[in-house]
């Protein structure tokens, strides 16, 4: 996995619990990352719930307005190209799926 990283150049990931990651960017925006079974998505079809996840990742905060860090909807959609998100999110994405080979 440490060669997928080198061409990433993600913000400082701090591992919550084994599911859930959170990131803060260069505009001081705290995101949390994580990942949820799928209990609930197939009533009808409960052998699916612990082969497929949800992913979500998302700015901090009520109504994901960034408001945990004093963040406005304005500075969130000012970084909307910062391509290190997408980085974070990436490594993120690796870093699961080498602790969690489902």
């Amino acid at each position: 996995m440490r060669e997928e990283l080198n061409w990433l150049n993600p913000y400082d990931i701090v591992r919550q619990d084994s599911d859930r990651y959170t990131f803060v960017t260069k505009c001081n925006i705290l995101y949390i990352v994580y990942f949820t079974n799928s209990k609930g998505y197939f009533n009808t079809h409960p052998e699916f719930n612990d082969d497929i996840l949800s992913f979500t990742f998302q700015p901090a905060g009520e109504k994901r307005e960034a408001l945990y860090l004093g963040v406005s909807v304005s500075k969130i959609l000012s970084q909307s190209h910062d391509k290190r998100i997408m980085e974070t999110v990436l490594a993120i994405l690796l870093q699961f799926f080498g602790h969690n080979p489902r």
